[in-house]
């Protein structure tokens, strides 16, 4: 009788997602957005209003870079997309403030 090895991979059944899939990425963190920038960036946006206005103004952006998300029909911030989206968005800003 022969033995053979199984790999990780060939155990999974065809239908399993792996745990590194686009639509369960690693670390993904949701927050609140005000309980974001509370915990997060209340040295940056001093004020819930200015935090509002900022996510108005670029909705479009943080929607469709994955930085706020709807899984339950309300908005939730994947914190790690959306602080590297609030640096770039700032530095976009930023630039605009130098000419």
């Amino acid at each position: 009788m022969t033995t053979t090895e199984t790999t990780a991979d060939e155990a999974l059944p065809a239908t399993a997602t792996p745990v590194s899939s686009p639509v369960h990425p690693p670390g993904m963190h949701l927050m609140d957005p005000e309980e974001w920038r509370l915990q997060r960036a209340s040295h940056v946006f001093r004020s819930a209003e200015s935090f509002r206005w900022f996510t108005r103004q670029n909705r479009d952006e943080l929607v469709s870079n994955g930085a706020l998300v709807a899984p339950a029909g309300r908005y939730l911030v994947q914190v790690e997309i959306f602080e590297a989206a609030v640096m770039r968005i700032g530095r976009r800003l930023a630039e605009t403030l130098r000419r």
